[in-house]
């Protein structure tokens, strides 16, 4: 019998939630915290710690929680539903609950109003933890109410295990992409739109390299997605089509293969963050811990070391993405990941968090 029910989801795909399960669930066992992942996303599993529930989540997840034997439920859903649902059936049962809130979806019902936010008001102010990958999620739970001693500021990050870190995961051609190209600017994300805008700037990116190539002959531009669908195609040929018609589509690779990003970190000179809206992107931490150079967005508040563009702003990229590679680091040798002593601290406190709710 486990302690703690993880609703969430694993890899693959490798993007921000599915990594975090991945690397925290080693860090319980170790603190003899027994866990199931129940995996809502994807089929993926790895029986008996992670189950697939995906094919039939919308049946599965009240039925789950009337039956459920597990002390501790914690959610790492962005769905309101779903948040409902659990404070419903896990306050009738006793469970203690925690929610990680990784994006701008709370926010963005709290400035919307309506009775979206007066049901998010109701509802936040039931969960026994809330953690909150940056400090705007932070204020915005307080501010519908939740107590402060209940909200927990925990950036997403998570020392890699082995797995994350094996070049063996990256396909072929991508490292020969790598090998082949430099200076080497690394990115991520997936084809989404936010508020009519693309979310991760794939446009933007496909035009700063136009506009470096004629300086840097032999730049490599690399976009790992973490998830890639067939209804996202009609985007991706139109990105190749404008790297061709601005003779750059070699010196780009849209690496839509599922594999771990940080091998390719490693042999980057910078890595790229131009989202129009953000969480708190696991994977900025995770370049700075390699002393590989940030560039993102000031959409939110971003950690120190980064260096910050204007939204959408072409111009200031540009600016930035220049300075660093007047400065790159490609020959020498990446230290390994360095994880400052304030880092392993609020990890500490997040585990100690989760331990609570599980017992």
């Amino acid at each position: 019998m486990s302690d703690l029910a993880i609703i969430g989801s694993f890899p693959p795909p490798f993007g921000g939630v599915t990594t975090h399960v991945q690397r925290l669930l080693p860090l319980l066992r170790d603190r003899g915290v027994s866990f199931r992942v129940y995996n809502a996303v994807s089929e993926s599993e790895s029986p008996p710690d992670v189950v697939s529930v995906a094919s039939n989540r919308r049946l599965w997840l009240p039925w789950f929680l009337l039956r459920c034997t597990e002390k501790g439920i914690y959610i790492l859903s962005d769905r309101i539903g779903v948040w409902f649902i659990a404070v419903c059936i896990g306050s009738v049962r006793g469970k203690k609950l925690a929610l990680r809130l990784r994006n701008s979806v709370l926010t963005d019902i709290a400035v919307r109003g309506g009775w979206h936010a007066w049901l998010a008001r109701l509802i936040i102010r039931h969960f026994d933890l809330i953690v909150c990958v940056n400090r705007q999620l932070e204020k915005t739970s307080i501010d519908l109410g939740a107590d402060p001693g209940r909200v927990l500021y925990a950036p997403g990050f998570l020392p890699p295990t082995s797995t994350c870190t094996d070049e063996k995961l990256v396909e072929r051609d991508v490292l020969l992409f790598l090998e082949d190209r430099s200076p080497i600017i690394a990115a991520n994300g997936k084809v989404a739109w936010h508020k009519g805008q693309d979310l991760y700037g794939l446009d933007l990116l496909v035009d700063l390299v136009s506009r470096l190539k004629p300086d840097f002959h032999d730049i490599g531009l690399i976009f790992c997605f973490w998830a890639h669908y067939p209804e996202d195609e009609g985007r991706l040929l139109s990105l190749i089509e404008r790297a061709e018609a601005l003779g750059v589509k070699d010196s780009i690779c849209f690496n839509t293969s599922p594999g771990v990003f940080v091998p390719i970190l490693v042999k980057s000179e910078i890595f790229l963050r131009p989202t129009v809206t953000d969480g708190d992107a696991n994977s900025i931490r995770e370049a700075l811990a390699l002393s590989v150079p940030v560039i993102a967005s000031d959409v939110v508040e971003r950690p120190d070391g980064c260096f910050i563009h204007k939204s959408r702003d072409l111009d200031s990229i540009e600016t930035l993405v220049r300075e660093c590679l007047s400065n790159s680091r490609r020959n020498k040798v990446r230290p390994e990941i360095s994880i400052s002593n304030s880092t392993r601290k609020r990890i500490e406190t997040y585990l100690d968090r989760l331990e609570l709710i599980a017992e």
